[in-house]
């Protein structure tokens, strides 16, 4: 795998409070204390509408342009920070958030840091570092929780931390490789130079492969994309509603035609019980015409007798292994569609189990993850 120093695009993200020291700290930690040196081609700041402001006075200005002034004592690249890349929080109503104070808040909030999350991940030549360390806690969750959701190999977490004496300075932005005296709150004087910067690394899960496609793909809210995962971490589990006329696999709602709803009710009783279908192309009789009797049982409870009467027809000598083989495709196409993820929408689709010849066919799911709703 690449490594994230080598990615075109190296993206820091921080979520900030009223300290917008972490940010040069971090950029410190990174870009000069770590090895290989992962120097950002670009900062994205969201805060509040209080600590914007203090971003823009302390970090983007020229004076006293802290960021400006770390990138010169470290022969650093120029780091991009544009105006748009310092974004405010928002309310539901559009509101510039200058705390988060309520539920609605924290939901906004949420919500606008995993789409900036999901945006930034969708670019496979981009490196994302998130950095956990300022802003309320509640937004460091969201934040390392939206990068477990969408972050691949190449992305990383981590908190910065400072020697004690200078985290409680407000004039301390990062360690100079010169001597400058600054204050600490109680008036002690402390030698920048002397200040230690380091990153700890977070290991994190990574789940984007358990979202869905629309997921990663789309916008969704914090909410949406938790759910998703939920979903897919359930045990599988299979429910074929009669009476609505369609299944619940994967956490999906399918809908199917009564000819598929019949086929694959029939192929369930069988794992029920226990059994997989038998069907070969070489012809059985006496096989063949019973199975097309369960089928039909299934069939007739779900059509009227003219539709039953038609496919009956077609089964004077038997369900014939092309019927069999048409429906079966058929079902899993809808259900792969419906599923989208392959690796999720396997347990519920109709497979073939053994050697070709044997041709024996039913579902992967144990019988305690198949029930039934009668019409």
């Amino acid at each position: 795998m690449m490594s994230p120093a080598a990615f075109p695009r190296r993206v820091l993200f921080t979520v900030t409070g009223l300290t917008p020291q972490i940010v040069t700290e971090t950029v410190y930690a990174l870009a000069v204390r770590q090895t290989p040196a992962f120097v950002p081609t670009q900062l994205l700041v969201m805060t509040t509408s209080d600590g914007a402001n203090r971003v823009r006075l302390t970090l983007q200005g020229s004076e006293p342009g802290w960021l400006a002034r770390l990138c010169k004592d470290y022969a650093l690249p120029p780091i991009g920070f544009a105006a748009d890349d310092l974004r405010v929080l928002r309310d539901a109503g559009g509101g510039a958030l200058a705390d988060i104070r309520t539920g609605a808040d924290n939901e906004a909030a949420a919500n606008a840091i995993i789409e900036t999350i999901r945006t930034l991940t969708a670019d496979p030549g981009c490196a994302l570092h998130v950095s956990l360390a300022g802003g309320r806690k509640t937004l460091g969750f969201f934040a390392a929780y939206a990068l477990s959701l969408y972050g691949r190999p190449q992305d990383r977490l981590s908190h910065v931390l400072v020697s004690p004496e200078f985290e409680s300075s407000t004039d301390f932005y990062y360690p100079t490789p010169y001597h400058q005296v600054i204050y600490t709150r109680d008036r002690t004087p402390l030698d920048t130079r002397d200040a230690v910067v380091e990153l700890a690394d977070i290991p994190f899960v990574r789940m984007r492969d358990g979202l869905p496609e629309a997921l990663r793909a789309g916008q969704a809210s914090y909410g949406q994309a938790v759910a998703a995962v939920q979903d897919r971490l359930r045990p599988a589990a299979l429910v074929i509603d009669l009476r609505q006329g369609r299944v619940m696999a994967g956490g999906q709602a399918v809908s199917l035609r009564p000819l598929s709803l019949a086929f694959y009710t029939w192929i369930a009783r069988n794992a029920l019980a226990g059994r997989r279908i038998d069907k070969t192309a070489k012809q059985n009789p006496a096989r063949d015409m019973a199975q097309a009797r369960a089928f039909l049982a299934e069939y007739g409870g779900l059509v009227d007798l003219a539709e039953h009467a038609t496919i009956h027809a077609t089964m004077r000598d038997g369900l014939q292994y092309e019927f069999f083989s048409q429906n079966r495709s058929k079902l899993n196409r809808v259900l792969r569609r419906a599923i989208e993820d392959a690796a999720a929408a396997g347990p519920y689709l109709v497979q073939q189990f053994g050697r070709r010849a044997r041709g024996e066919y039913g579902l992967a799911l144990p019988s305690e993850a198949i029930s039934i709703i009668e019409a």
